[in-house]
């Protein structure tokens, strides 16, 4: 990318180190001051990092691009029973990471990525406190497959035996891959107007649960299911 830039469309980086080495930071800083800008496009370039916890590789050197920060599990839990020895900075915690932002993204491509991230760190705070992190993507594919597959025929809570199972790669994305080929869920990507609960003042969401219309019962429904957030169809 910074020896050909012209040959290269588009950079992807996944949790890659900046430029610099440990000086980076500084010679950025010496870099700014001159007035100088790099040589190359950096819109050309998606910079996507964990932002959960340390991961001392993606944070050496100076960005190439500005960071998209993705919320990870955080492998330094103690609720994590088998990390990868990588940890934070391991791929394949960010790509399952990106594999359910992408759902939620083909469903409301509305949504900004503060948003998205919110999102999905809430879902790693509302479900069983004290062990929330580990089960953070679960809970978010869950909360897709109870209200677009009902598997439990219109009850608002999965038995055990239907939950996702925590930090079991396979069945992961077997339910994902699922619920993606649903025809619900093709049936309603970018049809659907997703709003965060923590968006909303204490008195817009009382509003919305005296509602009799289906913003109203969407909201009851995410309050009882303890969802970070309620959907209704775009008019």
């Amino acid at each position: 990318m910074l020896t050909g830039p012209n040959n290269v469309s588009h950079a992807y980086l996944f949790n890659a180190p900046g430029l610099g080495g440990f000086t980076g930071p500084f010679i950025n800083t010496v870099l700014d001051w001159m007035g100088l800008t790099p040589t190359y496009d950096q819109s050309k370039i998606s910079n996507i990092v964990a932002a959960t916890g340390i991961s001392p590789i993606a944070g050496l050197g100076f960005d190439v691009a500005p960071p998209i920060d993705i919320v990870i599990e955080d492998q330094m839990a103690l609720d994590i029973t088998d990390p990868p020895g990588a940890r934070n900075h391991s791929q394949q915690v960010l790509t399952d990471a990106l594999a359910v932002y992408s759902a939620y993204s083909q469903l409301a491509p509305n949504l900004n990525q503060e948003q998205l991230d919110k999102l999905i760190d809430a879902f790693g705070s509302t479900k069983d406190i004290g062990g929330s992190n580990g089960k953070t993507l679960e809970s978010a594919l869950d909360a897709l497959r109870v209200i677009l597959l009902d598997p439990e025929n219109g009850k608002i809570a999965l038995s055990e035996s239907r939950k996702t199972e925590t930090g079991n790669r396979d069945k992961f994305y077997e339910n994902l891959y699922e619920l993606q080929n649903n025809g619900p869920f093709k049936d309603s990507a970018d049809k659907v107007q997703l709003t965060l609960l923590s968006d909303l003042s204490p008195g817009a969401i009382i509003s919305k649960i005296e509602s009799n219309d289906q913003g109203g019962l969407a909201t009851r429904f995410a309050l009882l299911a303890l969802n970070p957030l309620f959907w209704k169809e775009k008019n």
